[in-house]
């Protein structure tokens, strides 16, 4: 966690200077071309490591057969695709994810934009499919000119106005273009309307689509001939739900579901004086127009039809007159709050089979054959409408909450909420890397064994007709609870002599090792060590985590060339007590000394306290000199009990006279050849340290060289009476404020942090084991975490510009989280959480 490693996106931007090596495969080359704004590169490829910025970027040189995959963010251009892809080799442009949650992406007006324009115009170009983008803000947002097999699917719309009412449909296919599919999406208040075929376009499919809720006309087909509109919701429309105009011959309208248009007598939604028809088909347009198995729902006194300027209240009276609708419906559809067909719906197994459409409905579900329903001869077994209905109504599994310590066994028994009775089998992936299991219903049992992973558990069920239903559900693997053994502070490692494995050589750049703790026995879950860097080369940080785990992306210590700094380290082992270690940059010795352990069924249990402050020697105005010992009453002091084996101490070094280290360790013992505080002449360090209490209730502080103020301030303590019992966890980022809300904290300013959903599942903690870090304030200044309330006591020390680190133990507010409090200036702040205390 080094300051350039703090640095955002210009650190990124350092990083991604790096050339292209000779001989690497271009972009053409490469059957996936990435963009990512958050983390694009100055001279992109488009490969995953080096991605466009932009959309437009990868448009400009995407090749037939690629798809360009955009990661989640919102992307604030307009994207003009001229290149082509062939029938057998599409160009595909697609939203992609970011991170391990999906998150979609959004395309909407450039800053300044008057919410005019088109964002995505495919202009004079065949075979291209874009899919699974959001728009918003923009005029037209998808525009088809003069392009031939384009597909759009997948999507939503939603056009926010900014900046200026949109004054055009979504969705635009127009002149000469052919064979355009608009399919599957999703429309939610278009102000001027949902899809507009326009003048020219021939052979365009419209099917699928849900369209709610438009200030204009649902689809709109005008002087385009053969277009094809089937399987459509459209409710809640000012203008038509369906219109037809021009020379738009050879046209199908079928399957559709049309309902609530709303008239101007609403004016608080419509344009006053309107008068629309739920399907509306101008004389030119009627011209071999088929038109039938529709669910039309007309409300009292608006027109259900109006075909060459006549209105007609209902199907019969349009059969009547035209001969057209023979299979229409007239009423209430009987939809779910999801547009699904309800039991009894008109809709069910009663569409024309024939009808072309996307193969699947707007949620990708196939065609469902529904037992209880008999089909007229000729109708069925597909539904009316954007949505079929399944056998299988919803999905579930139990339990859904599965938490415990490891070994963790879990039973998962399926919970189908069926439409019709049928036979789906299963598969279960346990997302622990075991093999997966099958079956036809019964309950599924697995043993989770390896602690601090949280794996989804996901069920997929299949219908007969080949329909997936998915749940999921999180197992939380918790490391058993344990209590604390203090050990005398011992050396287990130091890169300077070779102690702790290999030879006598610093860590390199990117360098990592593992690290089996000696000294602590089976079953021990966690270890504190006090880790030091020793005049590192460059600046960097070292990470500690569990071995055999993925790096977590978390840091302990944080260091700049010449130091010597140290941090204490709460981190769990694997089974066989190795952690692993890792230097981000330059070269430096390390040093670890061990305080101690925590174990199931053995040691003491913690007690969290109000930070007090214990000592502060500039009260007295009399520093520790060199080779003097501090003797700090905590034992029978301050509310901590005489019983008490061990306390969480901050100890401060400020003024220091020389470069010097203090070492804290049990009144009464022998000092040990370890530091717990390594201090620069001048500057204030302080270090968290886990310590024994001597048999008189002190704990001895020894200032190794020159003279000192030194301040002691404690946050909990040990004994076997104690309230809590310690849990560690994978390291885990709780708040980066370099990435999130709220930024900065400002001078005299908190910001509160809350915990992981990982923690729920019955996790009750009282207090928790972090490592924060100041990061490039504007001034000196202190960090304190708190919960409740405030204390003089301090955690972090920094100077202006600086990156430090420190261990802390913080009770939890009623939120179950703490506070971070800033002194001065503004500063950032990163804080990870290493384990918790808790009853149980």
């Amino acid at each position: 966690m080094d300051k350039r490693a703090f640095a955002g996106l210009a650190a990124i931007a350092v990083v991604g200077l790096g050339v292209v090596a000779p001989g690497e495969a271009g972009a053409a080359d490469r059957p996936t071309l990435y963009v990512d704004q958050n983390g694009c590169a100055p001279q992109p490829d488009g490969s995953a490591m080096y991605p466009f910025c932009t959309i437009q970027a990868a448009a400009d040189v995407v090749q037939p057969g690629q798809t360009v995959l955009v990661t989640g963010g919102v992307y604030r251009e307009r994207v003009t695709v001229r290149r082509s892809g062939t029938p057998d080799r599409p160009i595909v442009f697609a939203a992609g994810a970011l991170g391990r949650y999906n998150n979609g992406v959004l395309l909407t007006s450039p800053y300044q934009a008057t919410g005019t324009e088109t964002g995505f115009l495919f202009s004079g170009v065949h075979d291209v499919e874009l899919r699974k983008f959001t728009f918003s803000g923009l005029g037209t947002a998808v525009a088809a000119d003069a392009s031939t097999r384009v597909r759009i699917t997948d999507s939503t719309f939603h056009p926010e106005l900014l900046n200026g009412m949109p004054s055009r449909p979504q969705v635009s296919v127009r002149n000469s273009s052919e064979d355009v599919t608009v399919q599957q999406n999703n429309f939610d208040y278009a102000p001027f309307g949902g899809i507009e075929v326009a003048s020219g376009a021939r052979g365009t499919l419209v099917t699928a689509n849900r369209i709610e809720n438009t200030g204009g006309t649902g689809i709109t087909v005008v002087d385009a001939p053969g277009t094809k509109i089937t399987n459509n919701d459209v409710t809640g429309a000012c203008g038509n739900s369906i219109a037809l105009t021009g020379a738009s011959s050879g046209s199908l309208v079928e399957n559709n579901i049309v309902a609530k248009v709303r008239p101007g007598a609403d004016p608080t939604v419509c344009p006053a004086g309107s008068s629309p028809a739920e399907i509306a088909v101008a004389d030119a347009a009627a011209e071999r127009l088929t038109l039938d198995y529709n669910i039309v729902w007309a409300d009292a006194g608006t027109a259900a039809y109006r075909w060459s300027g006549t209105a007609y209240s209902s199907a019969a009276e349009l059969r009547a007159a035209t001969g057209q609708g023979a299979h229409e419906y007239h009423g209430d559809p009987q939809l779910d709050r999801n547009g699904t067909p309800l039991a009894g719906s008109p809709a069910l197994d009663s569409g024309d089979p024939t009808a072309p459409w996307a193969g699947s409905d707007l949620w990708q579900r196939p065609e469902a054959d529904n037992p209880l329903v008999t089909s007229p001869a000729g109708q069925g077994p597909r539904d009316r409408g954007a949505l079929e209905m399944q056998a299988v109504e919803s999905f579930g599994f139990g339990p859904t909450v599965l938490a415990g310590a490891a070994p963790l066994a879990v039973s998962l028994t399926p919970e189908p909420v069926l439409n019709w009775p049928t036979e789906l089998s299963y598969r279960v992936d346990f997302g622990d890397g075991s093999p997966t299991a099958s079956g036809t219903g019964q309950a599924v049992n697995h043993v989770y064994t390896r602690p601090g992973t949280e794996p989804y558990i996901t069920v997929t069920a299949t219908a007969p007709n080949g329909h997936r239903v998915t749940g999921r559900a999180q197992a939380h693997v918790r490391y058993p609870a344990g209590g604390y053994v203090a050990v005398p502070p011992t050396r287990v490692l130091d890169t300077r002599t070779g102690l702790g494995g290999g030879s006598a050589a610093p860590f390199g750049h990117g360098e990592q090792k593992d690290l089996t703790v000696p000294g602590i026995p089976a079953g021990t879950t966690a270890v504190v060590l006090n880790l030091t860097a020793v005049t590192p080369t460059d600046s960097g940080h070292l990470d500690v985590w569990p071995a055999g785990d993925p790096a977590p992306g978390t840091s302990n210590l944080n260091f700049t060339p010449g130091q010597i700094v140290s941090n204490l380290v709460t981190v769990p082992v694997n089974a066989d007590g190795t952690v692993t270690l890792r230097n981000s940059a330059g070269a430096t010795d390390v040093v670890a000394d061990l305080s101690g352990y925590y174990r199931p069924n053995d040691g003491a249990r913690f007690t969290a306290m109000l930070p007090q402050r214990l000592v502060d020697t500039r009260d007295t105005g009399s520093p520790l000199g060199g080779g003097d010992v501090l003797a700090v009453q905590v034992g029978g002091n301050a509310g901590v009990p005489s019983s008490a084996t061990a306390a969480v101490l901050n100890i401060t070094a400020t003024e220091g006279e020389r470069d010097s280290f203090l070492t804290a360790h049990a009144s009464g013992t022998p000092r040990p050849g370890t530091s717990s505080v390594n201090y620069a002449a001048g500057r204030t360090v302080a270090n968290q340290v886990v310590v024994p209490i001597g048999a008189d209730g002190r704990v001895a502080i020894d200032n190794n060289d020159g003279s000192t103020h030194v301040v002691v301030d404690i946050a909990g303590y040990y004994d076997t009476y104690g309230a809590d019992l310690f849990t560690p966890v994978r390291p885990a980022r709780l708040l980066d404020t370099r990435q999130s809300y709220p930024g900065v904290i400002g001078s005299d300013r908190s910001t509160s942090v809350g915990l992981p959903p990982g923690l729920d599942g019955g996790v009750n903690p009282d207090a928790l084991v972090l490592n924060v870090t100041a990061v490039q304030p504007t001034t000196d200044t202190h960090l304190s975490v708190w919960a409740g309330v405030r204390t003089i006591a301090s955690n972090v020390n920094v100077v202006r510009g600086g990156v430090v680190a420190n261990h802390v133990t913080t009770r939890v507010d009623e939120r179950r989280g703490f506070n971070l409090y800033n002194h001065a200036g503004s500063t950032h702040a990163v804080a990870d959480l290493f384990g918790y205390f808790s009853k149980d």
